[in-house]
């Protein structure tokens, strides 16, 4: 083989995919891989009889090829802010890691495992700050903690919640159902969550993606001039209204 004496080219089912995927396993690893899926796959490796009981079900099939090289799950997933497994040499991005299992969080991941292979010193992920979007009618968009989830974890909470039936623009486009609902500590003003229900919130989401992965609080979003007419003015008056300075409703 013309593989390196420490990694060789394995096949791993990728989630959500009917394809493979390659990835780089230890080259201990000696015998057939046990899956139907996989049984054309060249590569061999420990079988395992049972179920990982540390995986959830779903990801057993993803999971065990890396359990029986050695790898051991960290506080339940397989890597740590760096995508760094147990195995020196061995990383893992995208489904095999810890949820929100999303394209851009794996694209993300990716670009964190590089640097950090390649001596830099990248940011740690931060779950906390990944968007969701849900592409429906009308759109989706969150992130961060719910006001329930928040409250759960202790935080004494102010909420805001504007319509897009007060939104001028939502209303010249027809556009006039949905939300923007934000979270904010009462104490610190961090932006706990937001959450958004109506058209092009999935482009919105960023702004305040962008809120929480700077740290920012609720006077910064107060004192930003949003353009007009616009959606994102929503965005302005969901912060206003969590402190009772809305302005137009």
């Amino acid at each position: 083989s013309t593989t390196s004496p420490h990694f060789v080219p394995v096949c791993c089912l990728c989630s959500g995919s009917a394809g493979l995927r390659q990835a780089a396993l230890p080259a201990r690893c000696s015998a057939r891989i046990p899956w139907p899926d996989l049984r054309s796959c060249p590569v061999r490796f420990p079988v395992v009889s049972d179920s990982s009981p540390s995986l959830p079900p779903s990801l057993n099939v993803l999971g065990e090829p890396l359990v029986v090289c050695g790898c051991q799950p960290m506080t339940g997933w397989f890597r740590d802010g760096h995508c760094r497994t147990n195995v020196a040499g061995l990383w893992a991005i995208g489904d095999i890691t810890a949820p929100p299992w999303l394209a851009h969080k794996a694209s993300h991941e990716g670009v964190i495992a590089a640097e950090t292979i390649a001596g830099g010193h990248p940011h740690a992920m931060d779950p906390k700050n990944i968007p969701g979007c849900t592409y429906c009618h009308p759109q989706v968009a969150s992130v961060g903690l719910t006001e329930a989830k928040a409250k759960e974890a202790g935080h004494d909470v102010k909420v805001g919640n504007f319509p897009f039936l007060g939104n001028g623009k939502a209303i010249a486009l027809g556009e006039a159902e949905g939300f923007i609902k934000t979270v904010f500590d009462a104490k610190t003003g961090e932006l706990l969550g937001a959450h958004m229900v109506g058209a092009e919130v999935t482009e919105l989401i960023q702004g305040y993606t962008i809120g929480k992965t700077a740290e920012l609080v609720e006077a910064d979003f107060m004192h930003t001039v949003f353009p007009h007419p616009t959606l994102s003015e929503m965005m302005h008056e969901s912060v206003l209204g969590a402190y009772g300075k809305m302005l137009h409703m």
